[in-house]
């Protein structure tokens, strides 16, 4: 016998809807405070739009404002509204990253956690130097340029280049500026050096090296054997500030 129109018709909140399993299937259920429609198939709800594809389906109100955020309304994860603000307007309540010129500490404002880190790592690896030109005449061993560190660093490499191939040799000294000019090796008999094949070199291991530097320390460069070919030298310092 077939049912009654009330049989497989219902309606009522969302909490008070019945089991699936006991009513007929086929029987509509209306909440009327979600605004959802469902389908019993015997066993679950489902979706009336669309029953194979589950109880999914979203639904928005008539009218939002353009660009604002949509957020959940109730529990239902079924039903969004209007979240009466837009992301500009969030991110300008942010106050912008505070960096720290001296340091390259990264204090507040959006880019904490692991853009913070990123960015601080950055900010703090630097690389100081001091470069020799003879003009059009070889260079000569012999002091060649000092630097000078304001906050304390850890050395963590070094690069020569030189404008032609050549051997050449380097020595760094260190001293605090109470001392100087007394300096002290710190390349633990490791010093820079450039074959004399080549035009370049770099090293980021350092083996031996003095690689703490404090605040108020100066490095002294110096060539110590005279290259027989090379006329201009650039020697660098990577260092990441404490």
């Amino acid at each position: 016998m077939a049912s009654r129109l009330q049989d497989v018709i219902l309606r009522g909140l969302a909490g008070s809807k019945p089991l699936a399993t006991t009513v007929a299937p086929g029987t509509l259920y209306y909440s009327t405070d979600t605004f959802i429609t469902e389908q019993s198939d015997g066993a679950v709800w489902n979706s009336y739009s669309n029953p194979s594809v589950g109880t999914g389906d979203v639904v928005g109100p008539a009218g939002a404002v353009n660009d604002n955020i949509a957020v959940f309304n109730l529990a239902t994860g079924k039903l969004i509204k209007d979240g009466g603000t837009t992301i500009a307007a969030i991110l300008a309540t942010i106050p912008p990253a505070s960096i720290n010129q001296l340091t390259g500490d990264v204090t507040a404002g959006p880019g904490s956690g692991s853009q913070a880190a990123l960015l601080r790592t950055a900010l703090k690896t630097q690389t100081r130097g001091f470069s020799s030109d003879g003009g059009a005449a070889v260079l000569t061993a012999g002091i060649k340029g000092y630097i000078s560190f304001p906050v304390a660093c850890t050395i963590v490499g070094w690069r020569m280049l030189a404008n032609v191939p050549g051997a050449v040799a380097c020595e760094l000294k260190k001293a605090n500026f109470a001392t100087f000019p007394t300096m002290a090796s710190i390349t633990g008999g490791n010093p820079p050096l450039i074959p004399a094949t080549n035009q370049k070199a770099e090293d980021t291991v350092l083996t031996g090296w003095s690689l703490a530097i404090a605040a108020g320390d100066i490095i002294e460069g110096s060539i110590t054997g005279v290259p027989a070919t090379i006329t201009r030298l650039n020697f660098f310092l990577t260092v990441v500030l404490s």
